[in-house]
């Protein structure tokens, strides 16, 4: 029986897989960028400052600042940063064009091909299109981003108590506090 994030998954790639190619992309970069959002929240401790950084206009409101951050900080590899770098990238090339742009457009399909999410184990040897290779893609890192919050633990918040507790008895016996 499948999991309550295995139904919601499934879910979510047969709403994307409907969409147009448009649709596709811009809806897939932007359920990553809340998740790296979710990820960033889950590792800073102060939800005030952390909120103030997160909106659009301040130093991690954009998707392109979400995505370097989360790699910085060791919340995605750099695998993860390649690919959702190029989902960025697809969602770019889709909100900027007035029209004519899908999937079989010659820059989005090559920005795909360099997709590097596992196939090979689903049908050895055959040739996806690049809209597959796109959503097979979203589909991974969705999953991996996931079980990365999943895992996130308040260790980080531990720590920074830590040391602002021992900034702070620092001060008091060098007399700064």
């Amino acid at each position: 029986m499948p999991s309550p994030e295995e139904e919601n998954l499934t879910a979510f790639l047969k709403e994307l897989t409907g969409e147009t190619d448009r649709g596709l992309a811009v809806v897939a970069a932007a359920v990553i960028d809340d998740l790296l959002g979710d990820a960033l929240r889950a590792f800073f401790c102060d939800d005030g400052a952390v909120k103030g950084l997160l909106d659009n206009d301040r130093a991690l409101g954009t998707f392109s600042a979400r995505i370097d951050a989360c790699l910085a900080l060791g919340l995605i590899e750099d695998i993860e940063h390649h690919e959702i770098s190029i989902v960025r990238r697809v969602r770019n090339e889709f909100a900027h064009a007035k029209h004519g742009t899908s999937f079989k457009s010659q820059k989005i399909s090559h920005l795909s091909g360099n997709l590097k999410s596992e196939t090979s184990s689903l049908q050895p040897g055959r040739r996806f299109t690049p809209r597959w290779l796109f959503v097979n893609a979203v589909g991974q890192i969705v999953v991996r981003l996931h079980r990365a919050l999943e895992a996130a633990n308040p260790q980080s918040c531990q720590l920074a108590a830590r040391l602002s507790r021992y900034h702070q008895s620092r001060s008091r016996s060098v007399g700064l506090g």
